[in-house]
């Protein structure tokens, strides 16, 4: 994603606790998102549905967050300016070691797309707005048939 922030902007978004829960875990009654911010830290993410922990597997300060967890999976965050007031997120979910099923997949996937569009809108200094889950899951098959289209997952 494009997004019209700065990479310091973004990347305090995205490492700092207080600002992760903000898109992660907005409505949330806990704050137990943690992240030691060096190679091999500890973090802990606070979702809106789960709290994972995990470790910090590749770090260059700025540029580039990855996160494992248990089981094989990580996050991985890059940015890179794009310009005065811009930069380019490039967001990858992947699965080293499972190979997940198809239905956890299009719910990882659809997922972090929310998530994304949550991050976009704390950034723009707006919060997020309570919603329902059904209102989610409606969201949620609309995006997953896109992404479906594109790149068709077996059953």
């Amino acid at each position: 994603r494009i997004l019209g922030h700065t990479v310091e902007k973004v990347w305090a978004a995205i490492t700092e606790p207080d600002r992760i829960a903000e898109w992660l875990s907005p409505n949330h009654p806990e704050k137990t998102t943690a992240i030691d911010l060096r190679p091999g830290g500890a973090v802990q993410l606070q979702f809106m549905m789960a709290l994972i922990p995990g470790h910090i597997s590749a770090l260059q300060k700025g540029q580039l967050l990855e996160i494992s967890f248990e089981g094989g999976s990580l996050i991985r965050w890059e940015l890179e300016k794009t310009g005065y007031q811009s930069c380019n997120l490039t967001f990858t979910s992947s699965f080293t070691e499972q190979h997940p099923l198809p239905a956890f997949l299009r719910e990882v996937m659809v997922g972090w797309h929310g998530y994304l569009d949550f991050l976009a809108i704390i950034l723009d200094g707006n919060a997020i707005p309570p919603f329902k889950v059904t209102a989610w899951q409606m969201v949620a098959k609309e995006l997953f048939d896109k992404y479906q289209s594109r790149n068709p997952l077996p059953e």
